[in-house]
């Protein structure tokens, strides 16, 4: 995963943006088939598990909060289909990439530190720590996605009819290399970065209860004088 919104941050939008608070795009609209970079759903989906307890008991308890949140996620887009105009295919993280996880477990280790000082001091002071809001990307920093929660999901979309493609790494480059290659014509993500590596069109900032989203057509954004 990316930084979430880095378009927001650099990038001059084009017509579709978010103009006056509303998005401009519908999913219903979309054509073509949708790449879906899955990682944003599955850190969405986990952190809404209730009870921490669920991942230290052994034998493991099935996430069954988590697999109703990214069904729900997976379902809204595909109800979205209108005379099945575009199909719905799933890119899933494979293994951590060697010269990244070689750093990432320490980093991994001390968001797990900070999140969890962080979430003592407001429980014990409440709104004079954090906010709500702040408890909740506190929670999704230290939530975890086990890999049963993946094969659930693996084996729901197998029974519905959804396809699967797993990335050797990151699903991010391998969603840029579908769409260049016309395997995917549109790709769904929760990232702002995919511009950066080759995305084309892309959809993001979605709201998945009324459809609404909006669309990056990459050859329309416009170039901006960045900071010196």
């Amino acid at each position: 995963m990316g930084p979430h919104n880095l378009h927001k941050e650099f990038i001059c939008r084009n017509m579709n943006e978010k103009r006056d608070g509303q998005r401009q795009s519908q999913l219903k609209d979309l054509k073509g088939t949708i790449g879906v970079d899955a990682s944003g759903w599955f850190h969405r989906s986990v952190h809404t598990q209730k009870g921490a307890a669920v991942y230290d008991m052994n034998p493991k308890v099935p996430l069954f909060d988590a697999f109703d949140k990214f069904m729900t996620l997976l379902n809204s887009v595909i109800n979205t289909r209108e005379n099945g105009e575009h199909e719905v295919i799933l890119f899933m993280d494979g293994r951590s990439h060697p010269l990244k996880e070689a750093n990432e477990g320490k980093r991994r280790e001390q968001r797990l530190n900070t999140a969890l000082n962080d979430l003592k001091n407001i429980y014990e002071h409440g709104d004079a720590f954090g906010t709500y809001d702040t408890v909740k990307k506190l929670r999704t920093a230290i939530a975890k996605r086990r890999d049963d929660f993946t094969a659930m999901v693996a084996a729901e979309c197998q029974k519905i009819g959804v396809h699967i493609c797993c990335a050797p790494f990151e699903a991010d480059w391998q969603l840029i290399e579908a769409q260049h290659a016309g395997l995917i014509d549109i790709i769904l993500s929760e990232d702002g970065d995919l511009f950066v590596i080759g995305g084309n069109k892309i959809v993001t900032d979605i709201d998945y209860v009324t459809g609404e989203c909006c669309l990056y057509h990459h050859g329309a954004v416009q170039p901006v004088s960045m900071p010196s």
